[in-house]
């Protein structure tokens, strides 16, 4: 397998100075990654002219780099800016998070959080840091889909809730605080500030990847994660038929005017995979979303087939992707968790 971006920040994102607070990637001080053939070049910024200094950061990062890929090439490229500081850029709508992913979809029922929680599961089996926060304010799954409905809650050292913590995944939901059957009839201000809430009173830690799981359409939700998240990305789902493709075009159109950038389309229930033979057929057709991706100017991600693992891990609590026998589907939602960390490296 080929050497690529992905790889070289997979292997140093986690490379940390000894007096800094947070590794070099996470303080922002790799400013490029650069990779060809063998090739990498990784240009960094930093407040010390000192070479001794800069001698340990190429080591420390050459040595990251070749653990896993002996073969590479490494070079280390400096810019010197003695005032540098590291607080939180006011930019920052989380802090800690580094890359925040919202799932969308323009209708309900083509298995939105199912994507959205296998994809976390996926990112964080590649070896990310990774946190979920159900968005999905009027029908939050989430609890259900992960296993987890009866959370545990407690304070970080700054007196801040942590979101509840499944293993090493801390996961986040209004079903935590809405139980049974009780319906959310939230509009407006209430809605936003609870979102705000979520976001901003609850300590999420260090993580490369919030994942935020939307409700469908183009609602109340959508407009007021726009303005909190404004350097969130999207992934779109929509399964392939004309109506769910229409449908996933409008909320196309909503991200579009609010500037916020569309990763992509992942078609889900694309195919049927044979138990039998292993064979895999189209249920619908592909032209519909290849041509929809196309008029949308957005990737198709990831084609994902209808297996009966996936309702089976989800009655059970259990994503698919963490299944170790790995299915087809299982192994699509790792090459979809590469296809999005290609795109945001």
């Amino acid at each position: 397998m080929s050497l690529t971006k992905a790889h070289v920040i997979e292997a140093i994102k986690d490379v940390k100075g000894p007096h800094l607070p947070k590794s070099f990637y996470d303080l922002d001080m790799v400013t490029s990654v650069e990779v060809k053939d063998d090739a990498v070049t990784i240009a960094m910024t930093i407040a010390s002219d000192k070479p001794e200094f800069q001698e340990q950061i190429r080591l420390a990062m050459t040595g990251a780099v070749q653990r896993n890929h002996p073969e590479a090439r490494v070079q280390v490229d400096f810019t010197i800016n003695p005032k540098m500081a590291f607080e939180k850029k006011p930019e920052d709508p989380v802090p800690g998070v580094r890359h925040i992913l919202m799932v969308a979809s323009g209708k309900g029922g083509v298995g939105k959080s199912t994507v959205a929680v296998n994809l976390a599961f996926a990112l964080q089996k590649q070896g990310f840091r990774v946190g979920i926060m159900d968005a999905d304010i009027y029908g939050p799954s989430v609890p259900d889909l992960v296993g987890m409905t009866e959370p545990s809650f407690q304070n970080s050292p700054d007196g801040r809730p942590m979101p509840p913590m499944l293993g090493d995944m801390p996961v986040l939901s209004i079903g935590y605080f809405v139980k049974g059957a009780q319906a959310v009839i939230w509009r407006g201000p209430l809605l936003h500030n609870t979102l705000k809430q979520f976001l901003n009173d609850f300590n999420w830690g260090q993580l490369d990847y919030l994942v935020v799981d939307l409700p469908p359409g183009t609602g109340d939700v959508q407009i007021s994660l726009t303005q909190l998240l404004p350097r969130a990305k999207a992934v779109m789902v929509a399964t392939p038929q004309a109506i769910a493709m229409a449908d996933v075009t409008r909320a196309k159109a909503m991200f579009d005017k609010v500037d916020m950038e569309v990763l992509g389309l992942v078609e889900n229930m694309a195919t049927f995979v044979c138990p039998g033979c292993g064979a895999e057929h189209d249920l619908w057709g592909r032209n519909i979303t290849a041509q929809s991706a196309e008029a949308m100017d957005i990737p198709v991600l990831a084609r994902l087939p209808l297996e009966p693992a996936v309702s089976a891990s989800a009655e059970a609590g259990a994503p698919v992707v963490m299944n170790d026998d790995l299915p087809v589907v299982a192994r699509r939602y790792l090459d979809l968790a590469s296809a999005i960390r290609e795109l945001l490296a």
